[in-house]
């Protein structure tokens, strides 16, 4: 498969205000992510679609319950064959609009704007 297109997401990690990291692994291929109801299924997903540019703060992109309980997210992900890592930080008055990639400082409208360049 040509890697000039795609978007593959290899891992998301949820840096918790206390206590250990949260990490989801994703494998080459379809995954499927199931379990009972009520745990976390939906909000990992909409933590997901929040690092790719959602312009809410993190309370309204996947509810207050979790943007109190977590204070960052990451993805590493590889973007037409190069990684990429970009993090959301809502702790310490980080901006709604603020996006790392790589480690380094750019706002949503920026962010976007590369991610789609590139696909």
């Amino acid at each position: 498969m040509s890697q000039s297109h795609t978007l593959i997401v290899n891992e998301l990690l949820r840096q918790p205000e206390r206590g250990p990291e949260d990490h989801l692994t994703l494998e080459p291929g379809v995954n499927v992510i199931v379990g009972p109801p009520n745990t976390g299924k939906t909000k990992w997903l909409q933590m997901l679609d929040y690092l790719f540019g959602d312009d809410d703060d993190a309370s309204g992109a996947f509810g207050e319950d979790l943007a109190n309980k977590y204070t960052s997210l990451l993805a590493r992900v590889t973007v037409a064959g190069e990684a990429w890592e970009i993090e959301r930080r809502w702790d310490e008055g980080t901006p709604k609009s603020r996006v790392f990639l790589n480690g380094e400082a750019t706002n949503v409208k920026d962010y976007r704007h590369r991610l789609l360049t590139q696909l």
